[in-house]
């Protein structure tokens, strides 16, 4: 039998014994099963009753055997020892044991002929005998086991070690012009490979070391069979990553770790995670087609391995394996490119991003300042795995430190020489939008360049599914006041108020994504996730969308199983992805030999999809049944999604049912087979490869049959052993004293219950089984082509289905937030701007992050606070108080409530009130930027110069302590400039400070408005308590401070609980609650930089 060991193939020979030469005789083995190579391992045939011997004589395996063996299998040596003759191999689907017989008679002809000439043998050469065997150290080291201690102690050289002294250019790495590895100009793709060296390898290694030369920095997974193997360095991390072991005695000659092809897909997704680009080398042609290639009279057709061929380089960006990805989550590659105005230092960015698992492509152009504000944002919004720029260009400083800071999150660079510019049918308003904008061309180049090395340009950018990007309103090529159809949210707030990442560690947990995230497919949180991003700016709009949320929420209300509706959902699958996978399946052009595990998965991950099609059809059924149900309930959208413009097409089940019926056998396809369907014809083609093989099943059963005649066993049977199948097994009782078995049987293998054999009528009956086997799966392979590439041109209809689906998702998600156990929501109140003062109102409003974090995790404990800005109150807040008194969290709740109300969700609050806001700046926390060499102060003082820049009259302004970056004048007389000119603009702004003097100096201000944090001290302990209006509240702080401060020296530290946060802070000294200030007025200052650019 035989059985794979660390990657390796052994073959066991039941033996009694060892007997012979006194070098290995003298060796007791502890089993009685002795492991030899499979090219020396032959079939033992052993008369009934009678006990065998192996014996090892000059290197070959013989044997004694009783009177009576098979001359056609045995032959005489010149000891009178009958001796077992090696049988011709027969060859199969898998090659790896081909290529390795190759390999290792190559290599012993050459060890052969290199002791010849050391040593040169006095006997006779014998013309027409066996061709040069092995040496007996060698057979005894197959025999025991690799060993690398002799006799005598001596430890011997590994074959690795002997390679690498051989072939030192896998050590003294040079690239392949080359330049060392310490050379700044040194090219890590290439690996200079000497000529000399080069020929001396054998065929295999040639044909690795051709495809690793050009890709030296990927690691190449190579097919041998049906294990994926790695070799030499890139076998040492294989190890190390995957924790691997090494194939034992090396694979040719090279280290050698591999896995399974059918975990292949597991292991990629390990090695692309830990920052590796994994290239896929695959066989172009199975070992059968190898062979008779082999058998033509082309030169070059002479090969003596399998074709093979890298089909794939797979990076952090390009994975599409979704069962490796979080379902929602988009892996992006950003390709930038900028036009420099060397004056200025402004420029021109053009961006090109793409999620390989969606074939999405977006594309699109602004103008950027000098800081490059908006591609910040964009990587923020984006978080992309991967960030692509032409090497040709040398980019900006600001931009460099902006992929510095990205690499030292995880983010990989990648460069690109040049760009590609090849014809592709876009859309004819991508092509015009291309041709009006250099900067977007020259990005879409750069990305489809990349994506060109990857080997999967065709397959992403045949789709066609591209989409141009608005401006970025605030850039300079448009203002904020044009085209207003988003609240525009910047890298800075988005990461304040973490709303897609938290602080802590970058996850999305806590996050305001995963408070509103309710919805149960991969495509709702996805849109959900996009509507965050980018939430409504028309009240219009805005209020639509909470229609459609309230008659959602109704529906499921009054619907009896509407947990069988949410269940349908969650059993929709991620069609959107699987539509671009299929897509990229009838797209590929690759001709690779995969074997039935991988066939059959890709074939269920078909049915997958066109299951998911139907429940989303079955989805948009009852909800439209359910919807006609409910005359008194009025929505647009929902109108629109079931019976309007957005729906789907009205064939789309016409389309779909054939699929489940005409294309193929459905229930075959479901367990991994393609078939003709059941009662039509068929594929021709496909009809008479099934033909062929059914007429080489049946003269099989003939040649089984005539055997049982002419035997007069009726027992025998075929018996299937790996690749040499059809093997006529005889059973043991039929052996009885005086028969014999006839002479054109050769044997194969044994067992307990009988003895297999072939015959030349055999052997060519398995051989042409094996063609026809091979190209019957040709034509289902081809089969299974043309249905999904019928299957893609209807990507539109399908596409639909699976947008509905997911924007009923994401609205029922928000429908569920409604209800949520343990939280206070209230339905906003959405006003037109019609006015020049814009509004907003929040009554007992919260924070609902923080509340979840809190015992019980609801809003119950947390003490609520009112928000009134602009309408009939002051535009402006002025907010003090303690520190830990909650100020900060009440700026970042007003503006998570905003952002809740834009996106058509209900509010943490009981009343809410607001017009539409159209950007939300913060300025909160101190934190430095070392990487972009920015300290604590240059931060705050760039988040202030963008919010003066660019803020509107219906713009959100938030500032905590603005100023703490630097001294306490310096930062009165900036917070001081800052709040006058934002009075000036009538903005609805938070201003949280310490500094009490600005507290005085504006509470008169008929636009600002002075709020404290209130709070008691009770038993050394402060209770803070929610914020309250005042008109000058200098005094009572004091009065307060002074009464804490006699608290402290009583005990030198004092207990503040905070009630809102259930959190006990010891501290040493309240002297931080009262700022001394000069008995004179500090005056106004306007500090250069803050002042809007003209």
């Amino acid at each position: 039998m035989a059985k794979r060991q660390g990657g390796i193939k052994a073959y066991f020979l039941p033996v009694s014994g060892i007997s012979g030469d006194s070098n290995v005789g003298s060796k007791k083995l502890e089993s009685k099963k002795a492991v030899v190579d499979e090219d020396d391992i032959v079939p033992v045939f052993d008369e009934p009753k009678a006990q065998s011997k192996l014996r090892v004589t000059g290197g070959r395996v013989s044997q004694r055997i009783s009177p009576n063996p098979p001359k056609s299998f045995l032959s005489q040596n010149d000891s009178g020892n009958y001796e077992v003759r090696k049988r011709k191999r027969i060859v199969e689907d898998e090659d790896d044991d081909l290529e390795d017989h190759l390999e290792k008679q190559e290599q012993r002809s050459s060890k052969h002929e290199s002791r010849t000439r050391q040593h040169p043998s006095t006997e006779p050469k014998q013309q027409n005998g066996p061709p040069p065997l092995p040496d007996r150290s060698a057979m005894r080291e197959k025999l025991l086991g690799s060993s690398q201690c002799t006799e005598d102690g001596n430890v011997e050289e590994t074959p690795e070690q002997v390679w690498t002294k051989k072939n030192p250019w896998t050590t003294n790495v040079r690239d392949a012009e080359r330049r060392r590895e310490d050379d700044p100009n040194y090219d890590p793709s290439t690996l200079y490979i000497p000529a000399a060296p080069f020929e001396k390898l054998t065929p295999f290694q040639k044909q690795f070391w051709n495809i690793k030369k050009d890709h030296f920095d990927v690691l190449l997974m190579f097919k041998k069979g049906k294990f994926y193997e790695m070799y030499d360095r890139d076998a040492d991390i294989g190890a190390s990553v995957l924790n691997l072991n090494y194939t034992g005695g090396g694979r040719v000659d090279m280290r050698c770790v591999g896995v399974p092809e059918q975990a292949f897909a597991k292991h990629l997704a390990r090695l692309v995670e830990a920052g590796y680009k994994v290239g896929r080398v695959e066989q172009t042609e199975t070992t059968n087609a190898a062979k008779k290639r082999r058998k033509s009279h082309e030169p070059a057709a002479k090969s003596q391995i399998c074709q093979r061929a890298l089909v794939r380089i797979v990076t952090k960006g390009t994975v599409i394996d979704t069962d490796n990805l979080a379902s929602h989550q988009q892996r992006y590659v950003l390709a930038v490119e900028e036009l420099v105005d060397e004056g200025t230092n402004r420029a021109t960015v053009g961006v090109c991003y793409v999620d390989a698992s969606e074939n999405a492509v977006y594309v699109g152009e602004f103008e950027d300042d000098e800081r490059r504000t908006w591609l910040e944002t964009l990587m923020v919004l984006l978080r992309p795995k991967e960030i692509v720029i032409n090497c040709m260009r040398v980019m900006s400083t600001a931009f460099q430190q902006i992929t510095s800071y990205q690499r030292s999150q995880g983010v990989a660079l990648m460069k690109t020489a040049g760009t590609l510019n090849t014809n592709v049918e876009f859309p004819s308003h991508v092509k015009e939008y291309l041709e009006e904008h250099k900067s977007a061309e020259a990005a879409m180049g750069v990305c489809r360049k990349y994506f060109q090395y990857l080997r999967i340009e065709n397959e992403v950018f045949s789709m066609g599914n591209v989409k141009i990007q608005s401006v970025v309103r605030g850039s300079q090529l448009q203002d904020m006041d044009a085209d207003k159809k988003h609240l525009v949210l910047d890298a800075c707030t988005l990461s304040n108020l973490e709303i897609f990442a938290n602080n802590h560690d970058g996850s999305e947990r806590d996050t305001l994504f995963s408070f509103v995230d309710h919805a149960v497919t991969a495509g709702g949180k996805r849109l959900l996730r996009t509507w965050l991003a980018k939430p409504l700016y028309s009240a219009k709009a805005i209020n639509q969308r909470l229609d459609a949320v309230d008659a959602l929420g109704t529906l499921l209300d009054n619907t009896a199983d509407h947990l069988e509706i949410r269940n349908l959902f969650a059993s929709f699958g991620d069609v959107e992805r699987g539509l671009a996978r299929i897509h990229s399946t009838a797209a590929a052009e690759e001709t690779v030999v995969m074997f039935d595990d991988t066939n059959k998965r890709k074939v269920i991950d078909f049915v997958k999809v066109v299951k998911g099609l139907k429940t989303g059809l079955e989805i948009l059924d009852r909800i439209a049944h359910e919807w006609q149900r409910m005359p008194d309930c009025t929505s647009q959208i929902l109108d629109s999604l079931l019976d309007g413009e957005e729906s789907i097409p009205n064939d789309a089940t016409e389309k779909l049912d054939y699929f489940f019926t005409g294309a193929f056998d459905f229930v075959e396809a479901e367990r991994g087979e393609v078939k003709p369907p059941i009662g039509e014809s068929g594929d021709p083609e496909y009809l008479a490869a099934l033909g062929k093989l059914e007429d080489v099943d049946r003269e099989l059963e003939s040649e089984l049959e005539m055997w049982r005649e002419e035997l007069g066993e009726r027992s025998l049977r075929w018996y299937h052993r790996g690749k040499e199948g059809y093997q006529l097994e005889v059973p043991k009782k039929w052996f009885k004293p005086g028969r014999r078995i006839p002479g054109e049987f050769t044997p194969m293998s044994d067992s307990q219950t009988g003895k297999r054999f072939w015959t030349p009528r055999i052997q060519e009956l398995y051989r042409r089984r094996v063609d026809a086997s091979e190209g019957l799966s040709d034509q289902e392979s081809g089969l299974f082509k043309k249905v999904l590439s019928r299957f893609d041109e209807s990507y539109n209809c399908w596409s639909s289905i699976a947008e509905v689906v997911s924007k009923l998702d994401a609205l029922m998600s928000s429908a569920t937030l409604r209800k949520r156990s343990g939280h206070q929501l209230c339905r906003p109140e959405i006003l037109e701007n019609t006015t020049d003062r814009p509004v907003l109102i929040l009554k007992n409003a919260y924070h609902p992050l923080v509340a979840e974090k809190m015992d019980g995790g609801t809003a119950a404990s947390f003490v609520p606070n009112d928000t009134k800005l602009g309408g009939d109150d002051p535009m402006l807040v002025l907010l003090t108080g303690p520190n830990m008194g909650g100020k900060s969290t009440i700026l970042r709740q007003t503006c998570i409530a905003v952002l809740m109300a834009q996106i058509g969700c209900y509010v943490p609050a009981d009343a809410c009130t607001i017009t539409p806001v159209d950007r939300i700046f913060t300025r909160i926390g101190a934190q430095d930027r070392i990487t972009r060499g920015q300290s604590t102060f240059m931060v705050e003082m760039e988040e202030t110069a963008m919010l003066l820049n660019c803020a509107t009259r219906n713009s959100l302004l938030v500032l905590d302590e603005l100023g703490r970056g630097t001294s306490t004048f310096d930062g009165y007389a900036i917070a001081h400039a800052v709040v006058d000119e934002i009075l000036t603009r009538a903005c609805r702004t938070l201003f949280s400070t310490h500094y009490q003097f600005l507290t005085k100096e504006f509470a008169k201000h008929p636009e600002a408005a002075v709020y404290e944090m209130a709070a008691k001290v009770r038993n050394h302990t402060m209770i803070i308590l929610s914020a309250r209006y005042r008109a000058a509240c200098l005094k009572r702080i004091h009065r307060q401070s002074r009464r804490s401060m006699r608290n402290a020296r009583t005990s030198r530290s004092c207990t503040s609980s905070h009630p809102a946060l259930h959190l006990s802070v010891v501290v040493s000294t309240v002297r931080g609650w009262q700022i001394s200030h000069p008995p004179w007025r500090m005056p106004r200052t306007n500090v250069p930089g803050l002042s809007k650019t003209p």
